[in-house]
């Protein structure tokens, strides 16, 4: 039996669940521009509030990507944030026009639907919407995700999830829906480009040791599933799913070598921010250090 929340805890939390409910209306009915400009504001307002937050952005721009200009890119950041969370707000609204925005080359998506696949990600561009068009194009999809400190909000967000076709396992809780989805050659997808709280080993991440996921490397070479890694990118006309090359997953099955395969990961995963670095998060101690 759960342990009873304090009173101001409980009417805390009653107060964001309903302030969330509140917002999801308001981005029903206000147009594109006025919404994507309020999540603007309120990004660059959160940073005046928590200056921490973009110090934070620095140090590891300055880890990672060293000789980018850090201003226009934390600039082109904000502006994209923003963006990227509106349109997830819009998602239990405005789904279809979404996914018929989505863009992506023919043989990624033939690739996904044979299925056999485990999908390596992470928390680029509107990666609601990236789980939302992989439900659609795999009939289904097996994530796992983190947890809202706020049961009520996190169990909206997931019931929205489920709605989209998207099977939620939290990374510490019950993992037999990821290996039921695995032996029969479900899509699952895990984002593997933040600090977690579970076994990791320090594997090198743009050239600096950063605690990576253990259980992601034991999970593809017990089921030896071939690891594709994969983002979402905004455009002019919409969004860009972009694949990287396919992680084949004998090699290091057949050596039990976790740490190669890991090192192969973070590599895929470089390469995403490389390629689009104003839609990482930016605001995470990945490293552990800073």
């Amino acid at each position: 039996m759960s342990e009873q929340l304090p009173l101001y805890r409980r009417i805390r939390r009653s107060v964001y669940y309903f302030l969330t409910l509140l917002i999801l209306k308001i981005f029903q009915v206000i147009p594109d521009k006025t919404g994507k400009a309020i999540c603007r504001y309120l990004v660059r307002l959160a940073i005046k509030i928590k200056p921490e937050y973009l110090e934070l952005a620095r140090q590891n721009m300055k880890l990672a990507i060293p000789d980018e200009d850090q201003e226009p890119l934390i600039a082109d950041m904000i502006s994209r944030l923003g963006d990227n969370i509106h349109d997830s707000l819009q998602l239990p609204n405005n789904l279809n026009n979404l996914l018929q925005s989505v863009s992506c080359n023919q043989d990624v998506v033939d690739r996904l639907q044979e299925g056999g696949v485990l999908i390596l990600t992470g928390h680029f561009g509107c990666w609601e919407l990236l789980g939302a068009w992989l439900a659609e194009t795999c009939d289904g999809l097996t994530v796992v995700t983190g947890t809202i400190h706020n049961k009520p909000v996190d169990d909206l967000v997931n019931r929205q999830r489920r709605d989209r076709g998207i099977t939620p396992v939290r990374r510490d809780g019950d993992l037999r829906p990821i290996i039921g989805a695995l032996k029969s050659g479900s899509a699952v997808a895990v984002l593997m480009d933040q600090n977690n709280p579970v076994e990791n080993m320090m594997i090198p991440f743009f050239g600096v040791p950063a605690p990576t996921s253990v259980g992601f490397a034991k999970l593809a070479m017990k089921y030896k599933v071939p690891i594709l890694p994969l983002s979402i990118k905004r455009t002019d006309f919409g969004f860009d799913v972009i694949a990287g090359d396919l992680i084949d997953i004998n090699r290091y099955y057949e050596t039990n070598d976790a740490v190669g395969l890991l090192k192969e990961c973070n590599l895929a995963l470089e390469k995403m921010v490389s390629s689009n670095p104003a839609e990482w998060v930016w605001f995470h101690r990945r490293w552990g250090i800073n």
